[in-house]
């Protein structure tokens, strides 16, 4: 589609009145558009909301005002355009939602583009509000022994750790890996691998059972695995990909879940900060309890224990498992619960001047993005941010 073809189109979209047919058009149109021809259409289409869709719109007057603007801002524009493009490519659009919230973000880029350069947000005031960026998470955990001895294992060199509980486990690259240990003592000894928050790690259990810790999240589990059962306990968020042994169930206790797996792959979110403790199933079968309570999952289910009761729903697995591929992912999600998470990720403290925002959201942000950047993309919904030392302001 040409240029002109997409102006047309552009207030049908903005009225959601355009076809099926032509969404996709356009999303094709848009995967190789430029950023300058984004932000000419996103100029477009802004005017068209903020003036009910005029019937007729001068093209050619509308394109040379924004060249005019560029040629005086011709010093900023290169900056901007890199800045831009950098962050256009942490926007990713999920194809299932409706037409309105698909253009406020695949626009916004081209929108925030257009405001560096000057025809809207003051960059000063942007550059400003964000001149303390924060990097993003990295793998870093400690290792806490049987009799209470802590190990840092970030900075720590491959290889194996000496340990009082007389257990080989070895630290290879960013992953924990514990031999499948014979302990003849009769009493079972516990390790506890935590991460803080800006933290994520990896580690293999005795069994050869692989677990992924989110940040802020922390597992407790025998260094050998020799009685009838396989129990583990975690806080915070962690991904279980389970050794299979029919002999020897798997057992994840998570404040007063419980989630017991022969084999399979899942995830269990149990947050204190969040309403629900979450558990959503990749592959296999699992069955959770609460007391009397008690649910089976299938693969592409997601269960929610909230107040005692399950609630078993159709999982969005990109969201649920984005924070173990690289991603923060959001489907309608209100600014709490994304900033929320972002919190556990840089580490951060949040403040809210004024009520939330009652917004939603949707669309990707990956998580080696910095701080700024990634409230930089938020900003595009006219929620904006501040950050002061380690604390995110929600400006009123």
């Amino acid at each position: 589609m040409t240029i002109d073809e997409i102006k047309l189109l552009i207030p049908k979209l903005a009225n959601q009145k355009a076809s099926v047919e032509a969404v996709s058009a356009f999303e094709n149109w848009l995967s190789g558009a430029s950023a300058s021809d984004v932000a000419e259409i996103s100029d477009f289409y802004f005017q068209c909301i903020d003036q009910n869709v005029l019937p007729t719109l001068n093209y050619e007057n509308l394109k040379s005002k924004i060249e005019l603007k560029l040629d005086e801002h011709d010093s900023l524009a290169s900056k901007s355009q890199t800045i831009a493009k950098v962050e256009f490519k942490y926007i990713t659009i999920l194809k299932r939602v409706s037409i309105a919230a698909t253009l406020l973000l695949v626009l916004g880029a081209g929108y925030l583009y257009k405001n560096k350069l000057g025809f809207g947000n003051d960059l000063a005031s942007i550059e400003q509000r964000y001149k303390n960026d924060i990097a993003p998470g990295s793998n870093k955990a400690i290792l806490t022994l049987s009799n209470g001895e802590s190990i840092v294992l970030n900075g720590l060199r491959d290889g194996t750790i000496k340990n009082k509980d007389q257990v080989t486990v070895k630290k290879i690259g960013n992953e924990l890996v514990y031999a499948n240990n014979t302990v003849s003592n009769e009493a079972i000894i516990f390790n506890t691998v935590s991460t803080p928050k800006g933290g994520q790690y990896m580690l293999i259990l005795p069994d050869g059972s692989k677990v992924w810790l989110n940040a802020a999240s922390s597992i407790r589990f025998p260094v050998s695995f020799n009685a009838n059962t396989r129990e583990v306990t975690i806080a915070g968020e962690a991904y279980f990909e389970v050794a299979k042994n029919p002999l020897k169930p798997f057992i994840v206790h998570a404040n007063e879940l419980n989630v017991q797996v022969l084999g399979t792959h899942f995830n269990v979110m149990a947050y204190n900060d969040e309403s629900a403790i979450k558990t959503t199933l990749l592959e296999g079968s699992v069955k959770l309890t609460n007391g009397c309570a008690s649910t089976f999952l299938i693969p592409g289910k997601i269960a929610s224990l909230q107040q005692k009761n399950f609630t078993v729903s159709d999982a969005d697995i990109d969201k649920e498992l984005a924070w173990k591929n690289g991603s923060f992912v959001f489907n309608k999600e209100g600014i709490e619960t994304i900033i929320r998470q972002m919190a556990r990720w840089y580490d951060v403290n949040v403040i809210y001047e004024g009520a939330p925002p009652t917004k939603a959201f949707v669309g990707e942000i990956k998580r080696d993005a910095t701080l700024a950047e990634s409230l930089k993309i938020i900003e595009l919904s006219g929620v904006h941010f501040k950050i002061d030392g380690r604390k995110v302001i929600v400006l009123e």
